[in-house]
């Protein structure tokens, strides 16, 4: 089963596991519930956001205005489990972990670019 590291400041970085990739979905397992990814849910993700660079804004409450975190707040009607700005930063290692991003940390935030 792959594992990922989030991408928050190290001091809260969690390892998890999930089940399945980004071709195929994706189901991350939670101690309290797991939470599934579709396959289309990931491509509308890259495609969106295909060479860009965008802030994580993984906060519940306040995401980053034009984030991945506030995309998926928007748009995760799309996906067939609703999806918040929390799960964010499991997407995001997902997409780091296989390729499809790169990520960095500027000061509290991180940046993820997204692969052309």
């Amino acid at each position: 089963m792959p594992q990922a590291t989030t991408l928050g400041a190290p001091g809260q970085a969690a390892t998890f596991s999930y089940k399945g990739n980004v071709l195929e979905g994706v189901l991350i397992e939670y101690e309290y519930a797991n939470v599934s990814i579709d396959y289309e849910f990931f491509q509308l993700i890259l495609s969106v956001f295909r060479g860009q660079q965008v802030y994580g804004g993984f906060s519940e409450t306040n995401p980053t205005q034009g984030g991945l975190g506030e995309w998926i707040r928007d748009n995760s009607y799309l996906n067939s489990q609703p999806l918040t700005p929390r799960h964010v930063s499991r997407i995001a290692a997902i997409l780091v972990a296989e390729k499809y991003a790169t990520s960095e940390r500027e000061g509290n935030a991180v940046l993820i670019k997204f692969k052309s």
